[in-house]
């Protein structure tokens, strides 16, 4: 099978800001070869590749003659093979008899992109045989009796020589079409059910399984001191204290070591932000690995001496719950607690960000979950999510509707398209999407949903991919004083949100009580540990600590499933659901906040806990960040298969229609003409500027603008063509002595693109806006690239507050002025990930009262249509202007 790189969905160059805490998706690329790690990748992807691309693949010599007629006909509703016509144990003409499978040879695949309405009444139902069963990855479960085999007939594996038998009485004919019928309808029902559902989810899985072999590259392949300069690691600290945190959890408190600092107690400067995953690991003299007795050299992540051999790691994994300028404080995972504290550093140390395995194992538990299940045993709203039914009708208008029609809305707010995705979102039995584009007031949307559904006295269970996204929710949800939780490790929670944590409420509850006498005691300990000398005494410490938390975690247990039983509404990230504290509980309703951000195995995670799902987000801005090799388009992509990409909303859209989706189409974010572009290319133009925001500018803002040509403008456009603001890779960059610049973390993973005559005039730019009068932290500069924001980096110290950042860690943000880089010139034409469009739509709907864009409008025309449409429409849309090389000179 042939390796493909992802290019478009996972940029080398891409400053992955959304998910912070993972390293770089290419860093293989970087780094010298680490087949192990290769091999494990390929492993999973080549399994679950073959599985997903089997449904795509029909070799047509291998069909039988008696089907070829059929295989051409319209779909027909799904019924089952019925045991007479399973012809894989007898040779029949699909299968061997020596193979048992469910995928025999049948029509070629559907186009899985493309939105079809299911039949409002029909469903794709397949019996249950007595004697065999099948899983959702269409394989027969050895744990049951084969069929009994057919007895021999002329229609069983029908080709030319049998169309005398086919030609029989009429009612032997239709008897005989019937039959083929149901055949032809049984390949068609397996081809929706695979596709949708465990195949494709195990590749998903090797997204997760590749940040974490990537993560380990990384710490084994490099020096600690070289993972410092990268700001991925801290150097040369000890622990300064121990004590018991939240949970029952270790925090180990750490700073720079006396003996290896000189002039100075703080930190060098880093990028390890709070709820980051670091490894906590002794540092030895020189080669900051630790030798074993074998002489072996044992990396911190897995490998012997840095080559990946899968030696186990040292030290201790935790969540960073505290940066300062001269500590960082760690929280020590509960996993690495159990196996024995003494793992902790008794001397100097070091730590290193490491990628999070918690979501893969959480993922690949569910998928072996689903994958277990046999039809039977799902439920109405599970054979709708893998297509195997259509959802329940909901009328068109629900304005009228005895149930929903007349609603007494808490938010009086609301407008048309808000309430009608409100009234859908309750109408309907088993799945509601709620497609909600930039600005449209989503976020506010579900809030109002989630009070009406409240009111009916049904328990929800609230989701979403990131914390931030939950932490929305539960801001805006507080003020309405109802029964809510939020669980989640409280470093990586805002601080508004802590007084409905679930670690904070255990603490601070009437059932909290219970425990409190027990972390005393821990406390006690925690703080006598690094006062002894003794191994044995050491040891000794940490075994009644051992036993300590054990009894802790028994009463909180206790304590925790009183709180969340006593709460209607619960909420997490959605590998979050997966944890101990929800692994009994069933919810009336999932919600599903950024639906289009999350892999669908993560999803997964969340919906076996509830009856029925409402997924809100907007599949036409950015998909989930794709890091695994191959990934993108191992799938069978290609033929319009599934891949990565495809998430639980875009699938749900193109197996049932848009008869499952409600679209807001009044946006509260953007004046007319920055809207217009995209709601016209993307939208269908159906996007409406609310009256408050069409027509509001710079020079409006409450605070005093002048108006000046910059803040008279909604829309503008600063055309570098001509060749004078080349682009330059970041690999190009030397010193003027020849010698690279300092290893930075983009350096580690990729080289980047910049472009220091556009970053110029982006300087120059924000230097009138401010001079006008607009405040800097009303400003963004918005750029695709990391070394274009190396070097714009200056622009924070010179305009305190100014926001830089990549387009795709700025999505679901907003500012009154936005400047975009596009940086792309070259007489090629070449644009790279810039012509994916949904990342332009994320970059161009971010401004609300004034867009710049700065580009090469030859380079950028020749990238794609989009691209073209855009260009064509700023030159005639926005207020076009040319550089003034003489000014930037100057």
């Amino acid at each position: 099978m042939t390796n493909t790189t992802t290019t478009t969905t996972s940029p080398r160059d891409l400053n992955t800001s959304r998910s912070s805490t993972s390293l770089s998706p290419q860093s293989t690329g970087r780094l010298p070869k680490h087949q192990s790690s290769r091999d494990r990748i390929e492993q999973i992807l080549e399994g679950a590749r073959e599985r997903a691309e089997s449904l795509d693949q029909t070799d047509p010599g291998s069909i039988n003659p008696g089907l070829r007629p059929l295989l051409a006909s319209s779909p027909s509703p799904h019924t089952a093979l019925p045991p007479d016509l399973d012809d894989s144990h007898h040779g029949g003409g699909y299968a061997s008899e020596s193979i048992v499978t469910t995928q025999p040879t049948r029509q070629p695949s559907l186009n899985y992109l493309s939105t079809a309405q299911t039949a409002p009444n029909s469903t794709r139902r397949r019996s249950i045989q007595p004697k065999k069963s099948f899983t959702t990855a269409g394989v027969e479960r050895q744990d049951q009796a084969p069929s009994q085999p057919l007895v021999a007939s002329g229609a069983a594996g029908c080709d030319s020589g049998d169309s005398q038998s086919m030609r029989g009485s009429t009612n032997t004919g239709q008897k005989e079409e019937s039959r083929w019928k149901r055949t032809l309808r049984y390949f068609k029902s397996i081809e929706l059910e695979n596709k949708g559902s465990v195949a494709r989810d195990h590749l998903a899985l090797a997204e997760v399984q590749a940040e974490i072999e990537e993560s380990s590259a990384l710490v084994s392949l490099h020096s600690p001191s070289a993972l410092q300069r990268a700001g991925v690691a801290l150097t040369n600290l000890t622990i300064l204290s121990q004590r018991t945190g939240l949970g029952g959890k270790t925090v180990l408190e750490l700073g720079p070591d006396p003996a290896f600092t000189i002039s100075t107690s703080e930190l060098p400067e880093h990028a390890i932000r709070v709820g980051d995953i670091v490894l906590v690991s002794e540092l030895h003299a020189q080669s900051g690995i630790k030798t074993t007795k074998r002489g072996k050299t044992k990396g911190l992540a897995g490998g012997d001496g840095g080559s990946g051999g899968g030696e186990k790691q040292t030290g201790v994994k935790g969540v960073v719950t505290k940066v300062g300028k001269g500590t960082v404080c760690v929280a020590v995972e509960e996993e690495d607690a159990e196996r024995g504290e003494e793992r902790i550093p008794e001397g100097r140390c070091w730590i290193v960000k490491v990628a999070d395995d918690v979501t893969y194992r959480r993922m690949s538990q569910t998928m072996d979950k689903l994958a277990k299940m046999s039809e039977a045993e799902y439920t109405p709203f599970i054979r709708v999510l893998f297509g195997l039914s259509s959802p329940s009708p909901v009328p068109e208008d629900l304005s009228k509707d005895p149930e929903v029609g007349n609603i007494e809305w808490f938010d009086k707010t609301l407008n048309d398209s808000q309430k009608d995705a409100i009234r859908f979102a309750l109408a309907s039995k088993e799945i509601a999407l709620i497609h909600g584009p930039p600005g449209t007031g989503k976020t506010h949307t579900l809030i109002e949903l989630i009070l009406q559904l409240l009111s009916r006295n049904l328990r929800i269970l609230v989701c979403g991919p990131s914390n931030i996204s939950v932490d929305n929710i539960v801001e805006r949800l507080a003020p309405h004083q109802i029964p809510l939780i939020r669980l989640g490790h409280p470093a990586r929670l805002l601080p508004s949100i802590l007084p409905y944590s679930l670690d904070i409420l255990t603490r601070t509850s009437d059932a909290s009580a219970i425990v409190q006498d027990i972390r005393s005691e821990m406390d006690t300990l925690q703080s006598s540990i690094r006062k002894t000398r003794s191994g044995r005494e050491r040891r000794a410490i940490y075994a009644q600590l051992k036993d300590l938390r054990k009894e802790y975690r028994e009463r909180e247990r206790r304590c925790v499933d009183e709180l969340i039983k006593g709460s209607k509404v619960v909420l997490a990230t959605l590998h979050g659901a997966g944890g101990f504290q929800l692994r009994q509980e069933q919810f009336d309703v999932v919600i599903i906040d950024e639906a289009s951000q999350a892999l669908e195995a993560q999803c997964w995670v969340a919906l076996l806990a509830a009856k029925k799902a409402v997924c809100a987000g907007d599949h036409l801005q950015l998909p989930p960040t794709i890091k695994s090799l191959n990934s993108s388009k191992g799938a069978s992509a290609k033929k319009g298969g599934p891949s990565l990409e495809t998430t639980l909303f875009d699938r749900l859209l193109a197996l049932h229609g848009s008869g499952i989706k409600r679209m807001l189409t009044t946006q509260y974010r953007m004046h007319e003409k920055i809207m217009r572009f995209p709601s016209d290319e993307l939208y269908d133009g159906k996007l409406v500027a609310a009256p408050r925001v069409g027509d509001r500018l710079l020079k409006d803002l409450p605070y005093g603008v002048e108006e000046t040509d910059e803040t008279t403008e909604p829309l503008i456009f600063i055309d570098t063509q001509g060749g004078d603001f080349p682009e330059k890779n970041e690999d190009d960059s030397d010193q003027q002595d020849g010698s690279k610049k300092k290893l930075t973390k983009g350096m580690i993973y990729s080289e980047s693109k910049s472009n220091e005559m556009e970053a110029a005039l982006v300087r120059q730019h924000v230097r009138k806006l401010v001079e006008a009068g607009v405040k800097a932290e009303d400003i963004a500069v918005v750029t695709p690239y990391n070394a274009q924001l190396a070097i714009l980096a200056p622009l924070k110290d010179e305009f305190p507050g100014i926001e830089l950042g990549s387009v795709d860690g700025f999505q679901g943000r907003e500012k009154e002025a936005v400047i975009v880089s596009l940086v792309r010139s070259n007489p090629d034409g070449e644009v790279g990930f810039l012509g994916e469009k949904r990342r332009l739509n994320v970059a161009m709907t971010r401004p609300k009262r004034s867009l710049t864009v700065i580009g090469d409008s030859e380079t950028v025309k020749k990238g794609s249509k989009f691209l073209k449409n855009w260009m064509e429409f700023l030159e005639e849309n926005a207020d076009l202007r040319y550089p003034d090389l003489a000014s930037l000179n100057k």
